[in-house]
Formats: structure tokens, sequence, C-alpha cells
């Protein structure tokens, strides 16, 4: 394991020279291109991304050791053709300007095949299109059709200036149709008077951005502080849309005083930037590389602890492109950066499952996978979670800690691993905190299996909130083994939710002990709730929220036996003071026919609205509004108080 504290010569030796990159496959690492070397960006990109069609499913590099950063110097880049942007890899510019790196005709992602001859390319098309980025580069699109980026979920597009054509967020097949895709986040991109045109998206969060018209998706597409005109309805087997279906807009700006931090080069001198402060030099930060190309590294305890002292004199980690066991808990302390590059994956400690704990004020991290450790059975440990966010009480509103393009796996990650496991992903202590595009995911497919069952790639939680006033932009969260999200904090928020339950239930349909960290209050369940909102929870605001079933029947895997599950809500208050939820619904997406979510919501006991359940007889439902001051349920202290329902309300 490098551990080092460099000059930005020392950083300059890390970066790989393009030209040496063998023309069948290149070394995982960091590779710089500059002096507007057009071919060489080509080459390595083609190399890296693969050719310009489609390919297998199951023989893409979904579960690869490869880890690439693609850092693209200030000048103009006109390249022979597009070249696609594959898993695990992040191309950004690295000039002063975000917009300084111009690169055409562009960089694309196109659909995955199911099967060899799949005319139409639907399946899985961009589903498992997960873990790559592009930011801070502008791309001239003018000599193609439109930009196609079929991403789906840990795939974000931040910092981009697009012109000459559309950007297509999925890939129309041969057959005249988009693949699926299941995306998706972008920030701050600018069309130059083209459109976004989100084709198959069954959700998107896009903000700060600048376009003539976002064209709808599927479901849910929450706009944040964009300028330009909505365009279409949806999809059309959905009851009860509210008024702008499938669009919601807010207008929140927590985050424009805060720029995630960058990499950023010039005149030979490496720097990384953030907010308005002045750059900081790269010998500040403490160089995290593998020992090996293509390898995992291990990293010991005692280097571990060799971080953490160094840590309190330095600005941060930059952690290099690369697998890294830890053997020990990263612990970073308040005004600290983590910028990882070319998705880096911190494989949690065997012993403990906590890969980092980070303090109360200022803590940036940016571009991290955590994955869960090689060991059984660490969902029975409380303590067991994998990023652990400050403590409660503390935290500031001026300074808060903020966790952006940070992605959690609970996944058998190389096919000779036969375990992962967590308590969950991560916890959130002090107040103020911000998240921005998290994707936390108990795997449904893994390295080893296409299926993955009950007890396989255990973890009970995605996120646990303690603190207060904390804020969620772009959560998406999948298939843990209890409540997907808890929050205990007061005045908390998400903005945009994505939720899938768990596929396979225990064996035999076997409840679920429902149960709230911390507390004795719990139920059984055939399956969880999505969200819990507890009683302490006041002042809960959810803007598009969007909660998904699939339970499988006994024909989808011939080691499991499933009969109908009910999940009898999407969404669980109890009792909660000032809840305000706003746009939200459920969908059935496949599956077994009887299988499905009984209720949007539950509060203190009684579903609402009245016949929400989504099953294979009704596909989605929607809710334009719920307050817990205005709405009182039957059963509450007498019946509803009509006077204060919505007018979703009065069409029930």
């Amino acid at each position: 394991m490098e551990i080092s504290v460099m000059n930005s010569a020392g950083f300059s030796a890390l970066l790989k020279d393009p030209a040496q990159c063998p023309k069948t496959a290149c070394p995982s690492g960091a590779y710089f291109i500059n002096n507007q070397n057009s071919a060489q960006l080509y080459d390595l990109g083609t190399i890296i991304g693969g050719p310009q069609n489609t390919l297998v499913h199951g023989q893409t590099e979904e579960w690869s050791n490869n880890r690439f950063a693609v850092l693209i110097g200030t000048g103009k880049y006109q390249m022979n053709s597009l070249f696609k942007l594959n898993y695990y890899t992040q191309v950004l510019g690295v000039g002063e300007d975000t917009s300084g790196a111009i690169v055409s005709p562009g960089i694309n992602v196109l659909n995955n095949c199911e099967k060899t001859g799949d005319a139409n390319c639907k399946k899985p098309g961009g589903l498992d299109n997960f873990w790559r980025s592009i930011a801070d580069l502008k791309m001239d699109a003018s000599t193609n059709g439109a930009l196609k980026f079929a991403v789906s979920q840990a795939s974000p597009m931040r910092d981009i200036e697009i012109s000459g054509q559309d950007l297509l967020t999925c890939d129309w097949g041969t057959g005249g149709d988009c693949g699926m895709t299941s995306g998706g986040f972008m920030n701050n991109v600018n069309m130059n008077g083209k459109s976004i045109l989100l084709g198959s998206q069954q959700q998107f969060y896009i903000s700060n951005s600048k376009s003539s018209i976002i064209q709808s998706g599927v479901w849910n597409i929450v706009s944040n502080n964009n300028v330009g005109t909505f365009k279409g309805t949806g999809d059309k087997d959905i009851d009860n849309k509210w008024d702008g279906y499938p669009f919601t807009k807010i207008d929140d700006e927590s985050l424009n005083d805060f720029k995630i931090p960058r990499l950023i080069e010039a005149d030979n001198e490496w720097k990384v930037t953030y907010d308005s402060k002045a750059p900081i030099p790269i010998d500040n930060f403490i160089v995290l590389s593998p020992t090996a190309d293509n390898q995992r590294t291990d990293v010991s305890s005692d280097t571990i602890k060799q971080i953490n002292q160094d840590l309190q004199n330095k600005q941060g980690i930059v952690v290099m492109p690369g697998i890294y066991n830890l053997g020990d808990t990263i612990q970073v302390p308040d005004n600290k950066i983590v910028l990882g590059l070319g998705l880096p994956s911190l494989v949690c400690p065997t012993s403990t499952g906590k890969c980092m704990e980070v303090d109360n004020e200022g803590v940036r991290i940016t571009g991290i996978i955590f994955d869960a450790a090689e060991a059984a059975n660490l969902n029975d440990n409380t303590d067991s979670v994998m990023l652990t966010v400050g403590q409660e009480g503390a935290g500031k509103v001026e300074n808060p800690d903020i966790l952006q393009d940070v992605y959690c796996r609970i996944a058998r990650t190389h096919i000779e691993q036969t375990v992962a496991s967590a308590y969950g992903c991560i916890k959130i202590n002090a107040d103020y905190v911000i998240g921005e595009n998290l994707w936390l995911w108990r795997a449904d497919h893994d390295a080893v299996s296409r299926n993955v069952l009950w007890t396989q790639d255990q973890a009970n939680y995605g996120l646990i909130v303690n603190g207060n006033d904390v804020k969620m932009y772009g959560l998406f969260i999948e298939h843990f083994q209890n409540y997907q999200t808890v929050w205990t904090g007061k005045n908390g928020e998400i903005n945009f939710y994505q939720s899938e339950m768990p596929y396979f239930m225990p064996d035999g349909n076997k409840n679920v002990d429902c149960l709230v960290p911390g507390s004795s209050d719990s139920t059984e369940e055939q399956v969880c709730a999505s969200l819990y909102i507890a009683k302490e929870a006041s002042g809960f605001k959810g803007t598009g929220m969007g909660v998904y079933s699939y339970f499988p029947d006994a024909s989808a895997d011939e080691k499991f036996t499933q009969n109908a599950v009910i999940a009898e809500t999407a969404i669980l208050i109890n009792g909660t003071q000032s809840v305000t939820l706003t746009d939200i619904q459920t969908h059935f997406l496949d599956g077994d026919t009887k299988s499905g979510i009984a209720s949007i919501l539950m509060d203190s006991g009684t579903s609402y609205p009245p016949d929400s359940s989504v099953t294979g007889a009704r596909h989605g439902y929607a809710l334009d509004h719920y307050d817990t001051n205005k709405i009182k349920l039957v059963g509450e202290s007498g019946s509803e108080d009509e006077s204060s329902t919505t007018t979703q309300h009065e069409e029930l």
C-alpha cells in the first residue's frame, strides 16, 4: 500500500501515461491527457470503454477490479468519434474553469443487451449501468444525433456543458424504443438551448441546470432550481396522478454555497478546490494509491493508524483508483476532505465492518464506494455501520458535513467471495448534515449470483438518521432487510427518494421483525416499510418519493420458494407531528401478480389513502400531498377533518 504526502511532481509521477496503455486492456489508474492530444484521448477512451456497440449481459465490467480516472487538461479535443463511459470510470476536466476542457463529439453510455440478437436491446438496457461519472467538461456534440447517456444509479453528470444536440438519458435500440433505465442524477448541466430527454428513465433528479425542455421520463422526476420548460405526462398506467405528473418542482438553494471538491491542474501544479476557498496544494493531502494494477490492496491496521494520525495535520485524503481492503476504521477529523478519483472502493474490515467514522463539522466526502466486509453475521452487530457521521447533539449549520456521490454496497463483488454483511450503510448522528446523490444498495444481484436470496448479502438498514436538520438531495436506497431508511431526527428533509423493497423474502414467507435501531419499537410484517418516520422526527418533509415492489414467485429461482408477499405500507409514520409529504407514489414493478404494497403510507396504524394498493392488478398509485397537521385520519380523535383535505383527497 502506498501512502504518501507528496508535492505536484510526486503526484504527477503517480499518473499513468496513456501512450503506454496496451491496445487490448489498460491497467487501472489515473491517466492525464493534456496539450489537446485528441488521438490519445480517443484511443484511451475506446480501450477503457469498449466498442460502440451493445454488449451481452453478464459480459460487462460490472464486477471488475478495474478503476479508471481520465483527467483532461484545458484545451480542445476533437476525436474521431465518441467513446463510451464504462464501469468504474470517471472522466473529468481538471482545468481551473469547469468548461475549459472541450471534448468533441462527446462521451456516451449505451445499452447492455440481455442476449445476442435482442433487436430491441431493452433488457436490461441501461438498468445495470452503475458506478461511473463525468464532470467539469464541455462536449460539442454538433456532428452527431442526440448524445446518449443511458445510466442508472451512481452515475452522475456534474458541471457539464453540452452544445449542438439534445441529451438523451437512454439508448434507442434498433427496435425503435429505449432500453430501460433507472437513474439518475445531474447537476449544473447547461444544454445551450437544447433539451434533456429522459426517455425510459423511471426516475431522475436534476438540479441547477439549463435546457430548452426537460422531457419527462416515467414516474418520478424532481427538478430543483432548473431553467427550462417541462414536457410529457409520464406513465399512463398510474392512478391518481398529481397535477404536472411526473414532475415535482422544488427551489432549494441549500447547496449553492457548497461546491463539490475537485482536482485541478494549472502550470504543472496539482491542487484541490471546493466551495469558494483558495485551491489547496496537493502536498497538503495524504495520497493513497494501490500497490499493484488491477489488484486489491490490503491496508493494514498499522497503516490506517498512521493515516489517522497524519490526518490531524493535513487537509484530507485523495484516494487514487483502486480497491482497498481496510484493516481498521479510518477516522476523519473536522474540516477534512476525502476525495475519491476513479470510484475507488473501500472494503470494510472483517473484524468490525466499519470503514469510516467522521467528526461533526466541515467534513467533505465525495466519489467513494464503501463495500461491505467479507464477513458473516455483521448484520447482527449494531455497531457494524459502514460509515458513521458525527455525534448526536453536534454540528453547525454554517459548516455542515457533506456527502456527495457516496455509494454503499452489500454485495459479493468478486466470484471467489462467499459472504458480505453489515448492520447498516450510513448512520448520521450530527446535525445539519447534507447528502447529495447517495446510492445505498443491498445487492439484488452480485458477482456470484443473478438472484441474491434472503440469507445472502445480509444488511438491515440503508440509512439511519439521528441528527436534526439533516437534508438529502437524491437518495437512492434499495433491498435492505429491515426498514430501508429510519429517520428519528427533527426537521429532516428528503428531496427525491427512490427505493425498492427486497426481492426475495425469508424462505417459506416467514415474517420479518421490523425494528427501530436502539429502541424496543418493533412489529412483525411480511416486509418492512421502506421509510420509517419516528415519533420524535417532528417537522419531517419528503418531496418526490417513489417506493417500488418486485416480489418474484417460485419460478424465479429453483433454490427458492415464495408465495404472495404484501407490504403493509411503503412509508410508516409513527404518530409524528408536522410531517409533510408531497408527490409520493408506489409501483408494482413485476413478479407475482398477487404481491405488492397495500398502501402508500400508514400513520398511527391507519392506512392512507384508502384503497391505494398496488399489485399486478394495478401497477401504480400516486398521492399529491399528505400533512399530519391538516389530515386527521379516522381513529385519531374522531373523523377526518374534511375542510383540511387536499384536492387529491377530495377525488377519493
